[in-house]
C-alpha cells in the first residue's frame, strides 16, 4: 500500500510525483514521528545506497519503504489501506509501512485484490446467489465496489 499510495500521487497530479524510477537512499535512518524516534533496519542490516522505487519494492527494503511512506504521507497510506477494505484499526505511522498492525488474513486478501482489479476494491461476500427448490433465483448478490486506487498506480502490475 505504501508504494501504491506514493505512485498514486502521480495519477492524482500531486507534487512531487513519485514513479518507479524515482530514487532514494537506502541507508540506516532514524525517523522522528510524534517526537519519538523510530530506528528500523533492513533485513540482515544490508543497505544498497541509491535505489529506485522499483528496486526497493522488488527487494522489499524497509528503509526506502518508510521513506516512501513519509513522502506520500503516512495517513495517505493508511487511507488507501482503508479504501482497499482494511477494517482493522490502522494509523498513519512509520511502522505502518512495514506492516506493524495486526490485520486478519481475510482482510489482507480482500485488500490486495485492488492490484488485480485495476485499483478497484470489491467488498468480499460469501454468497453470490440463492435458488429455491424449483431452481428459481430468490437472491442475487450485487457486488459493492469502489475505486481505491488509480489504475495507473497499480505497482505490482507495472513492476513486472
Amino acid at each position: 500500500f505504501v508504494y501504491a499510495a506514493a505512485l498514486n500521487t502521480s495519477a492524482e497530479r500531486k507534487q512531487p510525483a513519485v514513479t518507479l524510477a524515482s530514487s532514494l537512499v537506502d541507508e540506516p535512518t532514524t525517523f522522528v514521528f510524534n517526537n519519538k524516534k523510530y530506528e528500523p533496519a533492513n533485513y540482515h542490516d544490508a543497505y544498497y545506497g541509491n535505489v529506485t522505487i522499483r528496486q526497493a519494492l522488488l527487494k522489499s527494503l524497509n528503509i526506502p519503504t518508510i521513506k516512501t511512506a513519509e513522502a506520500a504521507g503516512y495517513e495517505t497510506v493508511a487511507k488507501l489501506a482503508r479504501a482497499a477494505g482494511i477494517r482493522s484499526t490502522v494509523y498513519g505511522t512509520p511502522s505502518l509501512a512495514l506492516g506493524s498492525y495486526e490485520i486478519p488474513p481475510i482482510e489482507i486478501a480482500e485488500a490486495y485484490t485492488i492490484f488485480a482489479n485495476e485499483g478497484n476494491h470489491v467488498k468480499r461476500n460469501w454468497v453470490t446467489g440463492i435458488r429455491d427448490r424449483k431452481n428459481r433465483t430468490v437472491f442475487t448478490h450485487k457486488p459493492e465496489m469502489n475505486q481505491a486506487l488509480d489504475n495507473s498506480a497499480v505497482p505490482l502490475k507495472r513492476a513486472s
